[in-house]
């Protein structure tokens, strides 16, 4: 309920506060497809990396669900590895080894 939210964040309420089963406002608004409350907290400042105990996050599952429109409003909020870096690491770290 979009009414029920904006009033929890005008209030203070923890956005991140979680479930039984690791599941934030986010996380709960994503699996019912809910956009208006995922951008709602998304701009509030709600974590969008925060995985529940499936280990899935709003971006995993709005994915797996096709939900483009999730998609795009958690994808700016991530905090991705640079994977190219860790695979260079991985790699020199290979090479440094095989000639030992």
């Amino acid at each position: 309920d979009l009414a029920a939210v904006t009033a929890l964040s005008k209030q203070g309420a923890p956005l991140d506060a979680r479930d039984a089963k690791g599941r934030t406002a986010m996380m709960a608004a994503t699996y019912g497809h809910h956009t208006a409350v995922v951008a709602l907290l998304v701009e509030a400042g709600a974590d969008a990396n925060i995985r529940d105990e499936m280990l899935a996050n709003p971006f995993l599952h709005s994915g797996r669900e096709g939900w483009v429109d999730i998609l795009e409003l958690v994808a700016p909020a991530l905090v991705m590895p640079d994977i190219v870096a860790d695979l260079k690491m991985m790699r020199a770290g290979l090479m440094a080894m095989s000639r030992a």
